[in-house]
C-alpha cells in the first residue's frame, strides 16, 4: 500500500512540469499542477498543490517534505511519532512529543518567505495556549515580534484551521514554530501548511491572476504589481484601465491619467460635474441653463446674454429674455422702452399707458388733442382738422397696401 502511495507521488510530480495553455507566468500558459495529466479539465490537485482546480492547482504547500523538527519524540503504540510526519499530507499520520515543559515543533523551509496564513492539523488540550511563530532559523530565541497568533480552547479537540498572523500582518522567515504554553504536556501536530501562490496569481486559493502587472509579477497575498504595470493599466493591482479620456496614449501605474482631455478630470477622467468645465474642469459655469463640460455654457439663464452668460439683459426686455450675442431683446420689449435693447424710453407725450412701438418709437395712441408719430402735433377738434378716426383709417389703408406689397414679392413674383 505505501509502494502505491509513493507511485501516486512521481506520477504527481511528472505532470506537474506539463505546461498548458491557460494562464500565469507568460502571455498564454501556466503550470498545471492537477493530480493526473493535465487536460482542458483538472479534478484533483498533485500531493503539495492546492486551490482551485479551474485554474490549476496554483497554492503550493512549500512545507511540504521540508525538515522538521521536535523538542522531543514519541513513541506510541509501538510505531515512533517524528517531526516528519506534521509535513507529509498525510492527514492520518502525526508527530508527538513526550511529556515535557512548552513542547515546539519547528519546520524549516528551503528560502525565506513573506508568510501571512498558515494551516494547521492537531490535538488541542483544553486551557492550554498554543503560540505560532514566523521566525528565522539564525535567531536564537522566540519574541513578540515573531508571533503570527496564539490560540485555545476550552475542551480537548481535533483542530483544523487556516490561521492568519494577527492584524493581517505578514511576517518573513524560513521557520513556523509551534509552542504549547504548558508545565508539562505533550505536542501532537497532524500537519503543517504554509501556502504560497504561483507567480502570476494570488489570494486566499491563489484563484486571481495578476495578469496587467509587468512580467505577472505580484505579491501572493494582496495581488499587489512587484514592478509596474503593463501598458494601458494602473492602480496596485494593475487592476483599472486607462481612460480613453487621457490626452496621452498611456497613464501613470500609481496615478493613473494626468493629462485628461478637456471635459474631463480625475485618474479615470471622469467627465465634469457640477457647473464645471474646460481642462481639468477648471472652469465654472455662471448663470448658465446647460452647462456642457468641454464647451461651457450653451444656454444662458433669463436675464443674462454673452459667451461666459456673464453680462445682464437690458432692463427693458420684456421677460428678461435677450439674444445671447447681440442682446437684443427676444419677446419685446416692457411697456414705455422702444430700440432692439428695449433702453430708450417712449416719447412723454405719448398718450394711454405711455406705450411705443418698438422698431421706431412711435406712440401707440396720443392724447386727446395730439396727433403725429409721437403725438407733438396739436389739433383743433372744433375745427375738425383732427379727426382721429379719419387718422386710423388712413393708417389702416396703408397697412393693407403694405400687406398686399409684401404678399406680391413673397409669393406671387
Amino acid at each position: 500500500m505505501e509502494s502505491m502511495f509513493h507511485l501516486l507521488q512521481l506520477l504527481a510530480i511528472f505532470s506537474s512540469l506539463k505546461i498548458i495553455k491557460s494562464q500565469c507566468t507568460d502571455e498564454d500558459s501556466c503550470n498545471c499542477h492537477c493530480q493526473f495529466p493535465c487536460s482542458r479539465t483538472c479534478s484533483s490537485c498533485a500531493i503539495g498543490w492546492s486551490g482551485t482546480t479551474s485554474n490549476f492547482c496554483q497554492r503550493k504547500n512549500i512545507a511540504y517534505g521540508v525538515p522538521a523538527i521536535s523538542t522531543t519524540t514519541k513513541t506510541y503504540q509501538g510505531i515512533e511519532r517524528p517531526a516528519k510526519n506534521a509535513v507529509d499530507e498525510d492527514p492520518d499520520t502525526y508527530a508527538l512529543t513526550k511529556s515535557e515543559t512548552n513542547p515546539q515543533l519547528t519546520v524549516t523551509l528551503a528560502d525565506i518567505f513573506k508568510i501571512g496564513h498558515i494551516y494547521i492539523s492537531l490535538t488541542i488540550e483544553a486551557t492550554s495556549p498554543y503560540y505560532v511563530y514566523v521566525t528565522n532559523s539564525t535567531s536564537l530565541s522566540l519574541s513578540d515580534d515573531m508571533l503570527c497568533t496564539l490560540f485555545y480552547k476550552t475542551t480537548r479537540d481535533r483542530y483544523n484551521v487556516n490561521l492568519k498572523c494577527n492584524n493581517n500582518r505578514i511576517l518573513t522567515g524560513n521557520q513556523v514554530v509551534i509552542m504549547r504554553d504548558t508545565y508539562n504536556g505533550r505536542l501532537r501536530v497532524f500537519e503543517i501548511k504554509v501556502y504560497q501562490c504561483s507567480l502570476g496569481t494570488y489570494g486566499s486559493l491563489c484563484e486571481n491572476e495578476c495578469r496587467n502587472c509587468q512580467g505577472n509579477r505580484c505579491e501572493g497575498y494582496t495581488g499587489i504589481c512587484l514592478s509596474s504595470c503593463n501598458h494601458g493599466w494602473y492602480g496596485e493591482k494593475c487592476d483599472r484601465k486607462c481612460s480613453s479620456n487621457c490626452e496621452t496614449s498611456f497613464c501613470d501605474s500609481v496615478l493613473g491619467c494626468t493629462y485628461c482631455l478637456s471635459g474631463h478630470r480625475g485618474p479615470d477622467c471622469e467627465l465634469c460635474e457640477r457647473n464645471t468645465y474646460g481642462k481639468n474642469c477648471s472652469l465654472t459655469c455662471k448663470n448658465c441653463q446647460d452647462c456642457d463640460p468641454v464647451l461651457g455654457c450653451k444656454e444662458c439663464i433669463s436675464g443674462f446674454h454673452g459667451l461666459d452668460c456673464n453680462l445682464s439683459c437690458p432692463q427693458g426686455c420684456r421677460n428678461q429674455k435677450c439674444d445671447r450675442i447681440s442682446g437684443h431683446c427676444r419677446d419685446g420689449c416692457n411697456d414705455g422702452f422702444w430700440g432692439e435693447t428695449c433702453e430708450t424710453p417712449c416719447k412723454d407725450t405719448c398718450g394711454g399707458n405711455k406705450t411705443c412701438y418698438r422698431d421706431n418709437g412711435h406712440c401707440f395712441e396720443c392724447s386727446p388733442g395730439k396727433l403725429g408719430p409721437y403725438c407733438l402735433e396739436s389739433c383743433d377738434f372744433r375745427s375738425g382738422s383732427c379727426n382721429r378716426q379719419i387718422f386710423e383709417a388712413l393708417l389702416k389703408r396703408k397697412l393693407e397696401h403694405f400687406q398686399m406689397i409684401r404678399y406680391y414679392f413673397i409669393y406671387i413674383k
